[in-house]
């Protein structure tokens, strides 16, 4: 089979518009593309300078620093696993560009590219379910460009985007997988895989409930029509296909299994833990006007809504016009022309729809079942042979071209398009109700029954699906203007539909406005009492004075009511309504993103000047904004916190001890909150092994009467900010370093030990141990008799993934390293493997004998070895099958 097939004319023209209005959405950084994109909020501060900068960059730190793969990370929170870590992204084959180019200058880009093949999938899903081209290309640029995925973009949320990017590719290949087609099983693996290892399993989670459930509802369905075989056939296909994206994902799931067993994100949520950011009723208004309840760039106290990028239900007026079309029309099976009566000789009478029908056709539309074959189903024949048949690579890349062409293989054109205008109006009414959390009676039973649900925080992450729906249906809308057929004659059908759509939207406004109090400004709202503030909201907003809401919804209709009438030039006017829809979105992206110019990206700033700070192996307690993880890497410098939304429960614990009054404990762990030396336990400061801590100050310094015993100041200097916004003003911080004159050694044998008493808290017990002397263990493993005196011991290597250190013990004790301690790191002493014990509830120890020894430990993540060989053989299989070859279009039989 020749390439030809899969160089489709219309797919490349559709991807060349989707590229343009990719490069529309995100104009910013397309006039600087040297800049890197971030959002309004926090001048700029976001996940991606918190913590992708660093993540992304650390491999390329492991391999050219120490000539190692990164496993392990030494240069946050007394260190932790960077292989396992379900965030990392590590096998996500695009990541690897990052080996490359710096992550400053391709982060970015990475972005976008994502947001245009989210669209570019989008198109050919399109064309699969009978859409036009301007249907397919209408949906996928409204996707790319929906403002619940920009607000996450300018929130930096890299793996998220990644994710979500995958969405139409999968839904693709269940597509495929429902008509056995060649290499369905392989394509579905391959796609699920990609989307797992992008590095955020919330969005695979939810995507696999989703097409899970619409695999069992299209089983039962078949099982309806007396189609057992085909049922079972499909039961199997996907039975495989999970079956093959576990075995792919292993070298990623397997290590990082062992790994959140023993972090924050181990146990199952309760319903109002995970509602952290969910929806509230007021969040309704933001169908209409995304920053009715505040603009993201405002500080949090000023908003009526906890986090604008987690909570925006705005999916654009123009794109919300056009889904409800689709919703309302998407059913109607294909229109007859008007004809001859054949009892009375003349026309058909015209059939203009009224509100009431338009809403009992499309309740219909959600019950109906598909009609059995033989009703202009055309259904593959001839006898099956074999489930897991496959294609040639070459095979299932043309796949992509038949897609784009509409070959459906049920149905036709008309009867495609009602069957996806039956599946996205369910998803989209499930996602938004979904997306309520706590406030909805179908998350909490998601929450309930359906695996996995209660592991993911953020209930409203499910508006992901939501704002596919909305594109997948606004396609569809354009769709039922244009008409696929020329004896459809869309303006007899859709203008008294209109009409009484802007009538409703009038009557809505009015009530608006009747019930509206008109203040100055918007109050600020409580998040706990959703119904007062939904009232509060509907009372407070002056919708009629919102010039832009009647703009947008005006010239919309107008369009839209323009092509619906037009027979010629409707094509051009449907493009008009297109543009419109991207305009709408990208000047919402325009209001919620911002660039910084990468000659203001700071690399140390000052605080790379101060003598002995990245020298040695002492750690520095410091703040984000003054040194983030990635200048620490950089700059080999160990920093006691960092920010890591999946960290070792043990270190928590440990830090925690170290701050046992602080209410903002977590702000603190990730280093954004400020620093105040009067907080801390001194001791634990000390078995931290903190040396340095920079404070920020004011112009006049720190008067030294406020700083606890045993600190001295050391430096002093101003830090320019991380990053400025382009046309922004840099903020400049003062700082001071100050030294601990008396840290513990980061290595140490002592003798003595104290235990863990039944059912102390840990805090306690660190707060009782004196670690100039002790050990605190869960069990004291040594015999009677003599025991080590306390002395430091000389660490000879330390790299990321291996520690060497050189004891001199005058009996025998324990060798205590204060780094995290974590399942995969293994010990030997003299070249004989020792067991590893949990010191100081955080840390490392080991028994070693009386005289000097080597002492070695390593680091190899559990799991890997064997994850990796699972995905070895798997991948095998999966390339074995697709390149077996077999005649017909389908999978040949179960």
């Amino acid at each position: 089979m020749s390439v030809s097939k899969f160089i489709n004319k219309k797919l490349f023209l559709a991807g060349a518009v989707v590229a343009l209005a990719t490069a529309c959405c995100f104009h910013q950084l397309v006039l600087h593309p040297g800049d890197l994109l971030v959002g309004c909020q926090r001048n700029g501060f976001n996940d991606i300078t918190a913590y992708f900068l660093s993540s992304k960059a650390y491999p390329g730190i492991a391999w050219s620093q120490f000539g190692q793969l990164p496993l392990w990370n030494p240069f946050v929170l007394a260190g932790t696993p960077f292989t396992g870590n379900p965030q990392s992204g590590l096998f996500y084959p695009p990541n690897s560009i990052f080996l490359f180019l710096k992550p400053g200058t391709m982060i970015s880009w990475m972005l976008v590219l994502h947001h245009f093949w989210a669209g570019f999938g989008t198109v050919v899903l399109s064309r699969r379910y009978g859409l036009s081209v301007i249907g397919s290309v209408a949906a996928g640029i409204i996707f790319l460009s929906a403002p619940f995925l920009v607000a996450q973009t300018g929130e930096g949320h890299y793996n998220q985007i990644c994710a979500i990017s995958w969405i139409p590719w999968a839904f693709l290949a269940w597509e495929r997988l429902k008509q056995r087609r060649r290499g369905s099983v392989v394509v579905m693996a391959l796609v699920m895989a990609m989307c797992f290892f992008c590095g955020h399993a919330q969005e695979v989670a939810y995507l696999g409930l989703i097409l899970t459930f619409l695999t069992i509802a299209e089983i039962v369905r078949l099982a309806a029509m007396e189609r057992q075989d085909d049922a079972r056939c499909l039961l199997q296909q996907w039975l495989l296909s999970g079956i093959g994206t576990l075995g792919l994902v292993a070298v990623d799931l397997m290590p990082a299994w062992y790994y959140t067993r023993l972090t924050n994100r181990s146990g199952r949520l309760s319903v109002e833990d995970a509602d952290a950011a969910g929806l509230r009723l007021s969040n309704l208004w933001q169908l209409l006007d995304p920053f009715v309840l505040g603009h993201p760039s405002q500080p949090l106290n000023a908003q009526a809504t906890d986090f604008y990028w987690e909570s925006v239900c705005y999916f654009g007026l123009v794109p919300s016009l056009l889904a409800v079309i689709g919703i309302t029309l998407g059913f109607k099976s294909r229109q007859q022309p008007r004809e001859e009566c054949p009892d009375q000789g003349q026309q058909a009478p015209r059939n203009w729809a009224t509100p009431l029908r338009i809403y009992r056709h499309v309740i219909r539309g959600l019950l109906e079942v598909p009609a059995p074959p033989g009703k202009g189903e055309k259904v593959a024949g001839g006898e099956m042979r074999g489930l897991l048949a496959g294609s040639g690579p070459l095979e299932i890349l043309n796949g992509v071209g038949d897609w784009g062409d509409g070959d459906w293989g049920v149905g036709d054109r008309f009867t495609e398009r009602k069957r996806a205008t039956r599946l996205f109006a369910m998803l989209w009414i499930f996602a938004l109700a979904f997306a309520f959390g706590a406030g909805s009676a179908v998350y909490e039973l998601c929450h309930r029954f359906l695996p996995g649900v209660a592991m993911f925080r953020i209930p409203s992450r499910m508006l992901f699906f939501a704002a596919f729906a909305v594109a997948m249906l606004a396609g569809i809308g354009i769709d039922v203007i244009a008409g696929n057929n020329e004896r459809i004659r869309p303006g007899q059908a859709l203008l008294p539909k209109l009409l009484a759509g802007l009538a409703l939207i009038t009557a809505g406004l009015m009530l608006a406005a009747f019930l509206r109090d008109r203040p100055s400004a918007l109050p600020t709202v409580s998040a706990e009492t959703s119904l007062s503030a939904f009232t509060l909201s509907l009372k407070t907003w002056s919708l009629p004075g919102n010039w832009k809401t009647w703009a947008w919804l005006t010239a919309g209709l107008s369009l839209i009511c323009s092509a619906s009438l037009a027979r010629k030039r409707r094509t051009p006017i449907l493009c008009a309504v297109v543009a419109l829809a991207l305009l709408e979105t990208s000047l919402h992206a325009h209001q919620v993103l911002r660039t910084a110019p990468p000659g203001v990206l700071r690399s140390g700033g000052s605080l790379s000047d101060v003598p002995g700070l990245h020298e040695g192996l002492f750690r520095t307690l410091v703040q984000q904004h003054v040194l983030s993880d990635q200048e620490a890497a950089h700059g080999n410098i160990r920093k006691v916190q960092g920010y890591e939304p999946v960290c070792l429960l043990p270190y928590v614990a440990a830090f925690r001890s170290a701050l046992p009054e602080t209410p903002n404990f977590s702000d603190s762990l990730f280093g954004f909150a400020p620093i105040n030396l009067n907080d801390f336990s001194k001791p634990v400061i000390d078995m931290l092994g903190v040396r340095w801590a920079v404070i920020t100050s004011d112009e006049q310094g720190i008067d030294e009467q406020e700083i606890p015993a045993g600190w001295k100041r050391v430096a002093s200097g101003i830090q320019p900010p991380f990053l400025t916004l382009r046309d922004g003003k840099a903020e400049m911080t003062n700082y001071e370093v100050w030294e601990n004159t008396s840290p513990l050694p980061r290595a140490m044998v002592v003798g003595q030990a104290t235990t863990l008493k039944a059912g102390e808290d840990s805090t306690a017990a660190l707060a009782r141990c004196n670690f100039r002397e002790e050990v605190l263990l869960l069990k004291d493993v040594l015999p009677d008799g003599p025991r080590a005196e306390p002395r430091e011991s000389t660490i000879e290597r330390y790299t990321p993934n291996e520690v060497v250190i050189q004891v001199d013990a005058t009996a025998p004790g324990y060798l205590v390293l204060s780094d995290a301690w974590s399942p995969g790191w293994t010990a030997t002493v003299d070249g004989a493997s020792v067991g590893i014990l949990r010191a100081n509830m955080a840390f490392r120890a080991v028994l070693v004998p009386p005289g000097k020894h080597t002492v070695q430990f390593q680091f190899w993540p559990p799991g890997l070895s064997a994850g990796a060989t699972i995905s070895l053989l798997t991948a095998t299989l999966l390339l074995c099958m697709s390149f077996r070859r077999h005649d017909g279009g389908t999978v040949p039989g179960c």
